[in-house]
C-alpha cells in the first residue's frame, strides 16, 4: 500500500513549490499562494475492497494573482506537495494551472505564432529527466 503526503508540508516546501511554478509561468507575471489546512483529511483508495493507497489532503485554497487578470481561485492538480517533486512534475502542475487559468478566464491561446504567453511554458520543459 502506498501512502502519500502524510507529513504536513513546511512553509519552505510550499514557498519553493510556488516559486518554481511562478518561474515556469513567468510570461504571465503571476504570483501563487497556497493555504494549508491545520490538519489533513485522509483519503483512502481501494480496489476490490483492498486498501491500495492512502493520501492526506493538506491543500486548502490556492490563488493565482496577476496584474493582467487580478486574483482567481484555482484547484491544484494534486492533493499534496513534498520536497521530492521533480522538475517534470512541477512543470506538469504549471501546465495544469495555466490551463485552468485560461479556462476560468475563457481565453483561447490560439496558434503558437500568435504571441500568446501560453506557449512560453514549453521553453521551460525539463529535458532529459525521467
Amino acid at each position: 500500500m502506498q501512502v502519500k503526503y502524510k507529513e504536513k508540508p513546511t512553509k519552505e516546501v510550499i514557498d519553493n513549490y510556488c516559486r518554481k511554478i511562478e518561474n515556469f509561468l513567468s510570461a504571465h507575471n503571476i504570483s501563487l499562494s497556497i493555504e494549508i489546512f491545520d490538519s489533513s483529511f485522509r483519503i483512502e483508495s481501494t480496489v476490490n475492497s483492498i486498501l491500495t493507497e492512502v493520501n492526506y489532503l493538506w491543500l486548502e485554497e490556492t490563488k493565482v494573482k496577476s496584474p493582467k487578470f487580478g486574483e482567481i481561485k484555482i484547484k491544484l492538480p494534486r492533493l499534496g506537495i513534498d520536497e521530492n517533486m521533480s522538475d517534470r512534475e512541477l512543470w506538469r502542475d504549471a501546465y495544469s494551472i495555466q490551463n485552468e487559468i485560461y479556462k476560468k478566464l475563457k481565453l483561447n491561446p490560439g496558434h503558437p505564432d500568435d504571441g500568446d504567453p501560453y506557449w512560453t511554458l514549453w521553453e521551460y520543459y525539463p529535458k532529459g529527466e525521467e
